[in-house]
């Protein structure tokens, strides 16, 4: 399946990146897990769903740079030449990551060069001595700038002048506007090698910026000031005219996702939107491909869109895609967003349902039933999802053995401590003993026990998610926490 622009594709983006044509995307970003050794978990508000991810590794970080290595080279084998890549870490594997991708360059992607390492201040100050840690306090994270080549796009970004920058280099004050200005040098920096013209202007001879002709008009114009006869002539720049400080590498201007910001949705890991526009501005045009290998929330895709770009973004939780998938509706709604159209790709092939995370198979499976995912991690009784009417849904990854009588037995008593009739397990496969089970208990008992498995619920078309945005969220909680 080649992969089109405007997608939003659920699965391990080695496997996507297979059907993405080589050297067609403009930019590339990535957040990818930070070999952190932790598991984090978020809720969606919006649905109360879990969005979540482990970033803990057998082999430690060797493990994680063996599995982020494949991906950052198909990544960069999806790059055109004239195209940025940009990776988003921190100091768990930051070392490790550019040595990775140095070597990678190195052997196959010759003419790819490292441009920056951007410091992003991410975190206020805090301290974790109280915690006995012995370690600066760790506030930033790193994001590495590499180009395909040496012809890229860069588009110049300005950060506004402090105000201490102001105060000490715009003192001076035009009497009759009121405006603040300063007083810059107008010579022709290099000299006669640079091309700089040589004459004397206002008894002062110099190699100057500007031809003798203009230098007469911007006088004339009241723009070139001698302090006095005999001081080089200075340029009046007024503070209304500068774009500010062209962008460094050290960002601290960006404000982290507090818990009270509009844009927040919940998941644990979330960049701040003005990060991405930043990145996207600066390394791509409009209309330009940008992808997200790791999408996590969507949010390089909001700042494409909002910048007339065109996107890929894959990520391996379903629940993760849809949450992009309503951020862009979403977005269609604000009129000062170009127009775009998107396509959701959910993958439902056998191969596809067997690789899946087990947070994202029972995603799909409540999916495709129509059902609720159970948001509850301990305490939920044997349940993994429910029904609108509250029976219970019981999910079973095995692939390699059938479920049998004792776990329908279990699921019997679920059913019983629901206080409902009927109840659903789904799984690859049932033993004829589980089969019996269930059938002698609607006999005996009528509690109906659906065994329904993994290839019929393939051939079910997908209901209307419950979780769709018109959904009332307040019903949605009440029924969880029935």
């Amino acid at each position: 399946m080649e992969v089109k622009p405007n997608s939003i594709i659920q699965g391990d983006c080695l496997d996507i990146l297979q059907d993405v044509n080589a050297e067609t995307v403009d930019l590339v970003y990535i957040d990818p897990p930070f070999s952190s050794n932790k598991n984090y978990t978020g809720i969606w508000e919006k649905t109360g769903e879990e969005l979540s991810f482990e970033d803990v590794w057998e082999m430690g970080v060797g493990g994680y740079i063996d599995w982020l290595k494949p991906r950052v080279e198909q990544l960069f084998k999806v790059l055109k030449e004239t195209g940025s890549f940009y990776i988003h870490c921190d100091w768990h594997a930051s070392h490790e990551i550019k040595v990775m991708i140095d070597n990678l360059i190195k052997k196959q992607f010759k003419t790819a060069r490292f441009r920056n390492e951007i410091i992003w201040k991410r975190s206020f100050a805090h301290s974790d001595t109280k915690q006995g840690a012995k370690h600066f306090g760790r506030l930033h994270d790193n994001i590495f700038f590499y180009t395909k080549s040496d012809n890229y796009v860069f588009n110049t970004q300005f950060t506004p002048p402090s105000k201490e920058y102001i105060e000490n280099f715009y003192k001076q004050i035009e009497p009759n506007t009121g405006k603040k200005y300063q007083l810059i040098s107008l010579t022709g920096p290099g000299g006669a090698s640079k091309g700089n013209p040589y004459y004397e202007f206002l008894g002062v001879k110099r190699y100057w910026q500007f031809s003798k002709e203009n230098m007469e008009k911007l006088y004339k114009e009241g723009r070139i000031i001698q302090t006095k006869p005999g001081n080089v002539p200075r340029f009046k720049k007024y503070l209304d005219e500068t774009k500010g400080t062209p962008l460094q590498s050290i960002w601290t201007d960006i404000l982290p996702i507090q818990s009270q910001s509009n844009e927040r949705m919940g998941y644990p890991t979330q960049k701040p939107l003005k990060l991405l526009e930043r990145i996207i501005s600066v390394s791509s045009n409009p209309k330009d491909l940008v992808l997200d290998a790791f999408c996590g929330c969507g949010t390089t895709l909001v700042a494409s869109a909002k910048l007339g770009r065109k996107f890929i973004g894959a990520d391996i939780s379903r629940v993760a895609c849809k949450v992009m998938d309503v951020r862009l509706k979403e977005l269609t709604k604000d009129k000062t967003t170009p127009p775009f159209r998107w396509e959701l790709i959910l993958p439902e092939t056998m191969e596809s349902v067997k690789d899946m995370d087990w947070q994202s198979f029972q995603d799909w499976v409540c999916d495709k039933l129509g059902a609720y995912k159970e948001r509850k991690k301990t305490g939920d009784m044997g349940r993994d999802g429910y029904y609108s009417d509250m029976s219970p849904i019981q999910v079973k990854q095995w692939k390699k053995h059938p479920v049998g009588r004792p776990d329908i037995q279990q699921f019997h008593s679920v059913i019983r401590n629901s206080g409902k009739k009927s109840g659903t397990v789904v799984g690859f496969e049932f033993s004829k003993e589980a089969k019996q089970y269930a059938f002698d208990l609607e006999k005996d008992e009528e509690i109906k026990m659906e065994l329904l498995r993994v290839s019929d619920l393939l051939k079910r078309k997908t209901p209307k998610s419950p979780y769709h945005e018109s959904y009332n969220v307040d019903v949605q909680k009440r029924l969880v926490n029935i």
